[in-house]
Order: C-alpha cells, then structure tokens, then sequence
C-alpha cells in the first residue's frame, strides 16, 4: 500500500512539473528576429570601437584536437591598433607568467565583412610581434560566439572558440610580454 502511494505521489509530482514547462511561451518567429536583429546591431557596435576581447573556452590545433582552457587566460584582444595573442594555463609558469606566451603587436590589413543575411561577421587581420608575423580569422556570430583561427610564419594553426566581449567587461589577465 506504501508503495502505491509512493508510486502514486511521484506521478502527480512529475505531472505537474511537465505541466509547468509547456505553460511557458513560446518565442515566436517575429520575437526570435528582432532579438537576433537586437544582437546583431549590438555586436557590430563592439566590434566597429576595435576595444574588444575573444576569451577562449576551448583551444585547438590544425588537426582538430581540442581542449578546454580557462578564458582568462587563452585569448585574443583587440585594442584599437594593437592585438595581443595569449595562451596559458594554471598547471605551471611559462615564458610569460600564466603558463603560456603572450605575444603583443601592432594590426595591419584589418577588415570586417558583415553578412546581414546570416548575421555574422568575419574580421580579418594581420599582427606583426616580436614573435613573428600572424594571420587571424575571426568568425563571430550576432549572439558573440566567435572562433579565431591564427596562424603564422611557422607550419601550424591555433584555434580559439569563445566569446567576443567588450574590453571593460573582460576578466582576462595578461601575462608578460616577449
């Protein structure tokens, strides 16, 4: 008999809550577009001011392996005429502090292609470090999701995926310079 009341109680319970999550509205197609639209307008101010960040979440080579990394620590930033490329991790010290490299240098060559059917954007740059010289691709979304492909003079990629954010909204650290 116990049972059956338990059994019984846990139907109700699971009723409801099931009951609960069809109430709620749905977004519909109008909403869904002036929020993308909304998004979009407000990623393409960020990105037009040059005074933003990519933190990484994830970070991969040429080859497809990827890991997770700590976005305050593995990013890309822009900050008007100079970017600067950082890798690092909180398992040991690097060359520059945090476990990775951090190489800083002046842009050249940068452009931005919007894409207002798909809402996105790719921004495209060249950096000159001390470290060399880099390519950097970058695919951002109307919501900020972005991947930066970097490559340079060497054989090899790096790739971030992440999320575009205003600079005075980063948490990032940055570590020494080469």
């Amino acid at each position: 008999m116990k049972t059956r009341m338990i059994i019984i109680a846990v139907l109700l319970i699971v009723g409801s809550v099931s009951a609960q999550e069809r109430t709620k509205p749905r977004e519909t197609k109008v909403d869904k577009a002036s929020r993308i639209e909304s998004e979009y307008q407000t990623m393409a101010r960020v990105i037009n001011t040059k005074q933003f960040i990519l933190e990484a979440d994830y970070r991969a080579n040429q080859y497809g392996y990827r890991i997770p990394v700590q976005s305050t620590l593995n990013f890309v930033k822009i900050d008007s005429t100079a970017a600067t490329i950082q890798t690092g991790n909180n398992y040991r010290m690097g060359v520059n502090g945090v476990g990775g490299v951090t190489a800083e240098g002046q842009i050249s060559k940068w452009k931005v292609v919007m894409d207002n059917k798909r809402k996105s954007f790719v921004i495209s740059m060249n950096i000159s470090t001390t470290l060399g010289f880099y390519d950097i691709f970058i695919n951002v979304s109307a919501s900020g999701n972005a991947t930066a492909t970097i490559s340079g003079t060497t054989a090899g990629k790096l790739i971030y995926s992440g999320r575009i954010v205003p600079l005075p909204e980063s948490k990032s650290f940055q570590g020494m310079t080469i």
